[in-house]
């Protein structure tokens, strides 16, 4: 039987970027996100003795068509930031998209994403 490791990537990678966070300058944090959403499922892939990985990805939530507040303080958030903060935040952004990028072309882990459905939908 295989073993599937199954992977809420932004939740990992959102985690990660919260460790980083001692890194001397933007660049090396932002690497530092990198390694350890890596290093970690790694470790997990090793722990459960998994066979093969599946990064699941966010879509855009249906929870908003029901209720519109969902998660609606991220986006009062996102206004209110600095320009620093929109720079650092475009960092890791597009460093994620990179790495989803090498995982989908250079790796056989498979990459879930659907455009109405949150990580955590296509986990369930």
């Amino acid at each position: 039987m295989t073993r599937y490791l199954i992977v809420d990537t932004y939740n990992s990678y959102f985690r990660s970027i919260h460790a980083s966070r001692r890194g001397t300058d933007l660049e090396e944090q932002v690497a530092f996100a990198i390694h350890c959403t890596l290093q970690g499922v790694g470790a997990a892939w090793r722990d459960q003795k998994a066979d093969h990985v599946v990064f699941c990805l966010e879509g855009r939530s249906w929870r908003k068509d029901f209720y519109p507040p969902y998660k609606a303080n991220r986006e009062v958030k996102r206004a209110k930031a600095t320009k620093a903060e929109q720079k650092e935040a475009k960092a890791y952004f597009d460093a994620l998209t990179e790495m989803i990028s090498f995982l989908r072309e250079k790796t056989n882990v498979t990459v879930l994403q659907h455009a109405s459905l949150e990580a955590d939908d296509l986990i369930a």
